[in-house]
């Protein structure tokens, strides 16, 4: 993933992927509002979103209170990596969402927008 283009508004570019554990997420995802992507070398399984604290987001999947069986799996069993985007609006962040569960289909997302 690079350059998101939704509607006719140009909205960033996603910042390159890292191991999904904790100390990655407080490394490189500040506590700013914006969309992430969830993804193994099969494909990506998670979409979504933080409208107040993207690192607070990232780290709420990783906890042993996760309730999607499907994303706790994944990173039981798998190699999981994140990759994320800071956007600001409301709207660029609903946008960026629905274009991308659209466009992969994610597994593990439930519900989707």
């Amino acid at each position: 993933m690079n350059f998101v283009k939704v509607s006719k508004m140009a909205v960033g570019q996603w910042l390159s992927y890292h191991v999904y554990i904790a100390d990655n997420v407080d490394n490189y995802v500040a506590h700013k509002p914006g969309n992430y992507c969830l993804l193994t070398d099969e494909g990506i399984f998670c979409v979504g979103k933080s409208d107040t604290d993207l690192n607070r987001r990232l780290k709420e999947h990783l906890s042993p209170y996760e309730t999607n069986d499907c994303i706790k799996y994944k990173i039981k069993y798998k190699i999981c990596f994140f990759q994320f985007i800071y956007a600001s609006m409301q709207e660029e962040r609903d946008q960026i969402e629905s274009y991308e569960i659209r466009r992969y289909n994610p597994v593990c997302n439930i519900q989707q927008p």
